[in-house]
């Protein structure tokens, strides 16, 4: 409690008091910040410790910043070793929160990205199954995932950048901007020299992982021992999941979007994969385990463009075999004989119709786009080599139960694709029209006849009101001039006749047999 009234009370001093704060925490010789690392296990201090951190103003004097960012070097070091299973749960998850905040501060991630930094994450991410702590682990991962993420995302960015530098650089007119993608050249050229680019970190982070492939391949094991438990929905004891498990599959996925051929290399020397199949086996109801693997497999058949490695993982799986497989048993009788449907068929499904959509974008592209016999034939030539979705179940087709993927394909897959296109509930427009060409009770059609009662009603209730209004100013003179009229023989009949006609609405309606009644209206109480 008092923790949190001091981190109430610091952070107001960060926010209106930070030029007389600042000098004070980070002189020389202080050690507050030291001495507030050692309470990251409390949530309130790691929350003060996290803003004096990451939220500091830059227009300090020179020996002020230095000691800011000396401390803030520290900080980083110590907050990595909050990572490891040496201190409690409160360390691990405070440290993981703070460390995620600094990523979007450039001094802060470069030092992240150390060699000696990677190096600490990735052995605590990699413990053994049966090492080190839970919450070291995945906090540790949550971390490692993180970099890896933003390592995709700035290779993406430059890729990008360079795809419109080319761009750029076909435009001779513009002096100017071809003068500024040459020192664009110049610096991407020093990138290697520089120890924070991109370039050189994500090489980094490839080189360390690499060597620990591996060990992933044993930690992804699905028959490693531990306290069994059961589901609601099944009767069949078996050892959780767990969060490390789960956050390697992602590690996975996030190696593979890497794009690297270390990595590529690496993984397919391995039975990662197959381990990664064997666990969605073994657990049919964990949806997130079915989101991760769904995203892994969307990233090698569609983004990879090693033509060997996907091969690989698709033979290493077999997958198009392990889906059939699955696909039978679509159905799950609980001990009250009801039947519902099995928890691993969304992931089957959605795989399925992956590799269906593969084959048949695969196909389109191998079709000649020209006559020309030459164009053709290096067309051929060009397309043959990424049929390789298209192959491999080709291959599976051969096996002893290669006919199981063709059943599955045209049976259960099919029924459920269909069933998924199904609105909820059925096609109740289609239902209601029927209904409503029997009787006029359609819902539209009424309200239209109802707004146009109502349009009628205050043209009429105006009209009278304006008739009243002349009729009470001229009152004498009117019943003068019909009296005269009436003797000279105008027709009574016309007067109702023309009546009825200015009570024909727009919506084309006849309010002929409307009367205008004096209604009282009750006020409620």
């Amino acid at each position: 409690m008092l923790s949190g009234y001091f981190c109430k009370l610091v952070s107001l001093l960060i926010s209106r008091k930070q030029k007389s704060l600042v000098p004070y925490i980070f002189a020389p010789g202080s050690d507050v910040i030291e001495q507030m690392l050692k309470h990251v296990y409390q949530k309130s201090i790691s929350e003060v410790l996290n803003k004096l951190l990451t939220q500091i103003d830059s227009d300090f004097e020179p020996e002020i910043m230095a000691e800011i960012k000396a401390k803030q070097q520290l900080a980083v070091s110590k907050l990595i070793d909050q990572l490891g299973p040496d201190v409690s749960d409160e360390h691990n998850l405070n440290g993981c929160t703070i460390i995620q905040d600094m990523f979007e501060i450039k001094e802060f991630y470069n030092i992240i990205c150390k060699r000696e930094s990677l190096n600490k994450i990735v052995d605590y991410s990699t413990a053994a199954f049966d090492k080190s702590t839970k919450t070291s682990k995945s906090c540790s991962l949550i971390v490692l995932n993180q970099i890896i993420s933003n390592h995709i995302e700035r290779q993406k960015k430059k890729d990008q950048k360079n795809e419109d530098k080319a761009d750029t650089n076909n435009d001779d007119d513009d002096d100017i901007i071809v003068q500024h993608n040459s020192e664009d050249e110049d610096k991407d050229d020093n990138e290697a020299s520089n120890p924070n680019s991109a370039t050189v970190q994500t090489n980094i982070l490839v080189d360390i992982l690499k060597d620990k492939v591996e060990i992933v391949q044993e930690i992804l094991r699905g028959d490693h021992p531990g306290e069994k438990t059961r589901l609601s929905v099944s009767d069949i004891d078996f050892v959780p999941l767990g969060l490390q498990r789960l956050h390697t599959v992602e590690l996975v996925s996030k190696m593979v979007q890497l794009r690297k051929e270390p990595l590529y290399t690496a993984l397919s020397a391995t039975k990662i994969f197959a381990n990664i199949m064997e666990l969605v086996k073994v657990y049919k109801w964990n949806n997130f385990l079915q989101l991760k693997v769904n995203n892994l497999f969307e990233q090698v058949c569609n983004n990879c463009d090693n033509e060997t490695f996907k091969r690989e993982v698709l033979e290493q799986t077999q997958i198009a075999l392990a889906l059939a497989e699955m696909g039978k048993e679509s159905s799950y009788i609980m001990e009250s004989e009801r039947k519902i449907r099995n928890g691993h068929m969304a992931l089957v499904v959605s795989i399925s119709n992956m590799l269906v959509k593969k084959t048949e974008a695969e196909a389109s592209e191998s079709r000649p786009a020209t006559a020309d016999t030459e164009a053709t034939a290096t067309s051929a030539t060009d397309n043959k080599s990424e049929k390789v979705v298209t192959d491999f179940l080709a291959n599976q087709a051969k096996q002893e139960n290669g006919a199981d993927w063709k059943a599955w394909v045209d049976g259960e897959l099919k029924k459920s694709n269909d069933n998924n296109k199904r609105p909820l509930g059925g096609s109740v427009s289609s239902r209601l029209s029927e209904e409503d060409d029997k009787e006029d009770t359609n819902y539209d059609v009424q309200m239209e006849k109802i707004m146009a009662r109502f349009t009628n009603f205050n043209q009429i209730l105006s009209s009278g009101g304006n008739q009243d209004e002349d009729e009470d100013d001229d009152d004498d003179e009117n019943t003068q001039d019909s009296g005269d009229k009436t003797d000279e023989g105008f027709d009574e009949d016309d007067d109702d006749k023309k009546a009825e006609d200015s009570t024909i609405s727009s919506f084309g309606q006849s309010d002929a047999g409307i009367k205008l009644q004096k209604v009282n209206l009750i006020v409620p109480e």
